[in-house]
C-alpha cells in the first residue's frame, strides 16, 4: 500500500491526540484522580474525540470538491436542502462533548461554560478545515450554518448531562469523588 505525504500528514492530528490523551491519563492516575469510572469516560471521550477528528479533518477523497471554501451566509433554505444525514451529523457532533465534559470537569457543568465551549471547539474545526484546504491537506469549507448546529447540538447534550445530574446524582459523584 502507497501512501502519499498528503495521506501521511493526515495521520499526524489522531495520532498526536492519542498521545496527548496518553499523557493526560498518566496525570491523572498519578495524581490519584482516576477511578475505574472516571477511566471509562475519559476512554470514551478518547475515541470520541478521534472520531471528531476523523470526520471533520480527515481529507476527503481526491476528485471531490467542497464547494467554496468559506460560507457565510446563514440560510434556512440551504439547511433545508442539506440531506437528513448531513443536518443531524452536524446537530449531533458536539453533543457527547457537552455532556462528557461537565461530568470530568465539574467546573464545566454550567450551561454558558459549555455552550462556550461547543461553539469554539466547532469554530476550530471549521477554521481548521480552511486551513486544511488552503494547504491543499483536504477539501473542506468553512460553514456558519456548521457552527449553529454543532452549537446547537451542544445545548442538547447540556440537556442531556442536566438530566443525568437531575435524575442519578450518584452517576455524577461516582466520576468526580473529590468533588
Amino acid at each position: 500500500m502507497d501512501l502519499s505525504a498528503t495521506q501521511l500528514i493526515a495521520y499526524v492530528p489522531p495520532l498526536a491526540m492519542l498521545v496527548g490523551w496518553v499523557i493526560i491519563l498518566a496525570r491523572q492516575c498519578r495524581a490519584r484522580q482516576v477511578n475505574g469510572w472516571r477511566l471509562a469516560v475519559l476512554a470514551a471521550l478518547a475515541v470520541y474525540v478521534q472520531n471528531v477528528i476523523v470526520l471533520t479533518l480527515w481529507p476527503e477523497p481526491v476528485g471531490v470538491s467542497a464547494g467554496p471554501r468559506v460560507i457565510i451566509a446563514l440560510s434556512l433554505r440551504d439547511l433545508l436542502n442539506w440531506q437528513p444525514r448531513q443536518l443531524l451529523g452536524n446537530l449531533v457532533l458536539l453533543a457527547p462533548l457537552a455532556v462528557i465534559a461537565p461530568l470530568l470537569w465539574p467546573h464545566l457543568a454550567h450551561l454558558r461554560r459549555v455552550l462556550v465551549l461547543c461553539l469554539l471547539t466547532s469554530l476550530t474545526i471549521e477554521c481548521l478545515q480552511v486551513v486544511l484546504t488552503a494547504l491543499d491537506l483536504a477539501r473542506r469549507s468553512f460553514d456558519l450554518n456548521d457552527l449553529l448546529l454543532n452549537t446547537a447540538g451542544g445545548l442538547l447534550g447540556y440537556a442531556a448531562f442536566a438530566l443525568v445530574r437531575r435524575w442519578r446524582p450518584d452517576w455524577v459523584d461516582r466520576l468526580n469523588p473529590a468533588a
